[in-house]
């Protein structure tokens, strides 16, 4: 197979090659390459092409790149991968789209022209939709797919931005032979099964195959690991026919719950023990300072998790009035920030934005927040949100926890600006139905596992000394934190896995943390204590960060002696981060001796429904703050979703060392990406990247074009 784009088309047989590629494409040549894709791609759909109202087969005239793109959403839609909802652009594949790109263009310079005043042949391109009472058209969609939708294998629009000359796509220049053809190839290749028909490389595929073989015996080693922890006092035991009021202190006197485990004094030196294979739902650890939390018995890790139940039993399901697929929960639940099917997959949230009195249509994508890019008058004058409406589309939920949200904005539900009480955080007490739209039918009857994940945190902030050891901690907002007053603390042997996703706050305010709109976040580690080593942990499906060390201000002691080492990290969000957001450099608040080593990095980025932002294997997020022996060194990040490395700016004097590090992307994906200069660097610049701009004379890099590599079905 060719490698060259062009070359590629015409193996393909969407084009039929000519002498002179550059001159202008005629729109019977257009349309015969048009309808190779369709006959090539989805041969059942050739009539729903032939049928539209553009295809004009033999035309000699040449085709306007702004026509070109029309035709081309066309045959998307014929093809069904893209859509044009009424009142909204085309439906973008978020695994497929230069989101960056996308919200940064600016419009041509076209001298008063509109579609009323284009050529004749216009007129079959006009079909209406509208947006906000204005009058739109295939020809906005057909600029935003043609500008937007990204080729899998060369990870370029189907048309090319010239975004340095001012031109972006140079609407009204003719579109030529050699750039329809490469257009109709990437649309061709913008599919996932499409893009893993080419070959690979042996070499890089070699690579790849180590690696994930690695993984998998990384994977199985933490899964299985024995019990071998020191402690000098007490050893206490819980398992789920305990009994509360027995002594605790041996297995046959085990607790039953972690409520009574709370209530007791512990002594440094002391031990717990949680029975393995036994779940503890829906109850919040408190962790005492110098104690060991860790397992006994044999079989899985000893589950504690925010679910509160498993739903995966048809009579808890019933369908919503009027519907045949939207199903209710038999009870209301607290926000819920996914619904994890079988532990293998996770349905995708729709949002809702409460107005104080009710839910509204929420006019922000639901997996990304929207900064300031949406005005607080567009928000509030959405329509109200109807499920039967918004869950569109299977394996969709709609979470109505609305009992007791306040009637005024803004509000926080989560964090530092949240609303506290005796009876615990506001997120925890609102309540409301599920809906869980399932076409296959009852969820109860469909799926063997049902969870819920939900806003009560399963460990509450770890005191000073604590270990957590051989523990499944999970689907919950959150998990592990350490604050400044938690030294002396180890994460070590544990599974981390289903974090996020409920909401944080809605609010039309830019704070830390909390973008305006609907902030939905879900970390697994990460804090900012000093001394702590976290160790050999298997985390996975996190929304947002895996493993982080962050630092927002001055009012506690810098960050010094955090060690990562040896974890494996899997679909998540954005795996590993080191974000010290002071805006000012300052010697006496920075990272000191900070650590990622030997940590394999698969896939971040969660998945497309439940990802938020950017997904990347590591994230360097803040100011011009210096460091001082921290170091990167000897891991392996493999393929994201977004950009391999992201960075907010760039400033060398606050990087740490980078060393000995592999780096493995799609070549279809940025290995890095810089917001502040905005810099995009693909698999072309790998070696800048590595060289360069890491300054990794160690490392290696290694870049892949099929996508079937992500078959771990873990």
């Amino acid at each position: 197979m060719p490698t060259d784009e062009y070359e590629r088309a015409v193996w393909y047989g969407l084009a039929d090659g000519t002498d002179d590629p550059e001159r202008n494409v005629t729109q019977g040549e257009f349309d015969a390459m048009l309808t190779r894709l369709v006959e090539l791609y989805k041969p059942e759909a050739i009539e729903t092409w032939q049928n539209t109202s553009y295809a004009k087969e033999g035309d000699d005239a040449s085709v306007f790149r702004f026509h070109g793109a029309i035709q081309l959403l066309y045959a998307a839609e014929a093809m069904d991968i893209a859509t044009l909802p009424d009142g909204g652009y085309p439906t973008l594949d978020n695994q497929s789209v230069d989101w960056s790109a996308f919200w940064s263009m600016g419009w041509e310079e076209t001298d008063g022209w509109s579609e009323d005043t284009f050529s004749e042949p216009s007129e079959a391109m006009t079909e209406a939709w509208v947006y906000d009472s204005e009058v739109y058209s295939h020809f906005h969609g057909g600029i935003n797919y043609g500008s937007s939708r990204l080729s899998r294998v060369s990870g370029k629009p189907l048309l090319d931005i010239d975004a340095e000359g001012g031109t972006y796509l140079r609407l009204m220049d003719f579109l030529t032979y050699r750039e329809a053809a490469v257009a109709v190839l990437r649309l061709y290749e913008s599919n996932r099964e499409i893009a893993a028909l080419y070959p690979e490389d042996e070499a890089s595929a070699a690579v790849a195959k180590e690696i994930l073989e690695q993984a998998e015996e990384q994977r199985q080693a933490i899964l299985n690991s024995e019990t071998q922890i020191e402690y000098t006092g007490t050893a206490y035991y819980l398992s789920n026919d305990g009994d509360d009021s027995a002594d605790g202190t041996s297995p046959e006197t085990a607790w039953a719950t972690i409520g009574r485990l709370n209530s007791a004094q512990m002594q440094k030196g002391d031990a717990v023990f949680f029975r393995r294979g036994d779940t503890w739902r829906n109850e919040m650890l408190l962790p005492q300072p110098y104690v060991t939390y860790s397992a006994y018995g044999e079989g899985a890790k000893p589950r504690l998790i925010g679910s509160p139940e498993n739903g995966a039993d048809p009579d808890k399901w019933s369908l919503l009035e009027g519907t045949d697929n939207i199903w209710v929960f038999y009870r209301d639940l607290p926000d819920c920030g996914m619904i994890v099917l079988d532990e293998k997959q996770s349905a995708e949230k729709i949002l809702g934005f409460w107005d104080g009195a009710q839910y509204l249509d929420y006019v922000g994508p639901d997996n990304q927040t929207i900064g300031e890019g949406i005005s607080r008058d567009t928000i509030l004058s959405a329509d109200p949100f109807v499920v039967k409406e918004q869950l569109d589309r299977d394996l969709t939920f709609f979470s109505q926890a609305d009992s007791e949200l306040p009637d005024t904005l803004p509000i926080y539900l989560m964090g530092a600006y949240a609303e506290y009480t005796d009876e615990g955080c506001l997120a925890y007490r609102t309540q409301g139905p599920l809906y869980f739209r399932c076409d296959a039918g009852n969820p109860g009857e469909i799926y063997d596992s049902i969870e819920f994940v939900t806003p009560v945190p399963v460990v509450e902030v770890l005191a000073e000394g604590t270990v957590l050891d051989n523990l499944y901690i999970g689907l919950s907002q959150s998990t592990i934190t350490y604050t400044h007053n938690a030294d002396n603390c180890k994460v070590q042997n544990c599974e981390v896995a289903w974090i996020g996703g409920c909401i944080y706050s809605y609010s039309f305010e830019n704070l830390v943390g909390n973008p305006s709109g609907v902030t939905r976040f879900g970390d697994a580690i990460n804090g900012a204590s000093s001394h702590v080593t976290v160790q050999n942990n298997y985390i996975h499906n996190i929304t947002e960060c895996g493993l982080g060390i962050e630092m927002l201000n001055s009012d506690s002691p810098a960050p010094e002696d955090i060690h990562y080492i040896g974890n494996l990290l899997y679909h998540v969000g954005s795996s590993l981060g080191y974000m010290n957001r002071a805006e000012d450099a300052d010697e006496s608040f920075m990272f000191r001796n900070c650590t990622f080593e030997n940590n394999i990095v698969l896939f971040s980025g969660l998945g497309a429904e439940n990802s938020f932002n950017e997904a990347c294997a590591f994230a360097v997020d803040g100011g011009s703050n210096p460091q001082e022996g921290c170091a990167v060194r000897d891991n392996v990040f493999f393929c994201s979703r977004d950009a391999l490395l992201f960075w907010t700016l760039c400033d060398a004097e606050m990087l740490p060392e980078f060393s000995g590090n592999q780096y493995i992307q799609y070549n279809s994906y940025p290995y890095l990406y810089v917001m502040e200069p905005y810099q995009k660097c693909w698999a072309d610049q790998a070696e800048y990247v590595v060289r360069e701009f890491l300054g990794d004379a160690t490392g290696s890099y290694t870049t892949l074009y099929s996508f079937i590599w992500d078959t771990l079905n873990w």
